[in-house]
């Protein structure tokens, strides 16, 4: 089991890292998306984070943003359980997995919780993954669901 959630952060990870690295967040006048992509269903979650939201999530003091990393994560979870198919139950649970600081320019960070739904007893399969962006002053963007883009 740990050697697939290693390798299941890892593949996440990377995919992350080339698509911000390549410039291929989606960008507007009024801001960017960030797409979180799920496996329930094959539909996407589009988070709109625009303009004026990112003046809100600025890091301006301290050593940590105004929200911490554990907020963001009691956060986003509560985000998933809410507005997502698969909720937390007696035989399965969000589990987080991960939560990196994202830097945008200057003082401008947002936070990206990435969770898996995995099966609490037993059992075994690929488990769901579900990234949840938070923004610093502990906000979650506009969120649309989307049809995932295909690659070729």
């Amino acid at each position: 089991m740990a050697h697939r959630r290693f390798s299941g952060i890892l593949m996440v990870t990377l995919a992350l890292t080339v698509r911000c690295a390549s410039g291929d967040i989606p960008r507007s006048e009024d801001g960017f998306n960030f797409l979180s992509y799920s496996v329930m269903g094959g539909v996407g979650y589009q988070f709109s984070i625009t303009h004026d939201a990112l003046e809100k999530s600025v890091w301006d003091e301290g050593d940590c943003p105004r929200c911490s990393p554990k907020r963001a994560k009691v956060l986003a979870r509560e985000w998933i359980n809410k507005n997502t198919p698969l909720k937390d139950t007696k035989e399965f649970e969000w589990e987080c997995i991960s939560i990196r600081l994202v830097h945008v320019h200057g003082d401008v960070w947002f936070w990206i919780v990435d969770h898996e739904y995995n099966i609490k007893v037993g059992g075994s399969g690929i488990p769901q993954s579900f990234s949840v962006a938070v923004l610093a002053d502990g906000t979650i963007p506009n969120v649309k669901k989307v049809k995932p883009r295909v690659r070729e």
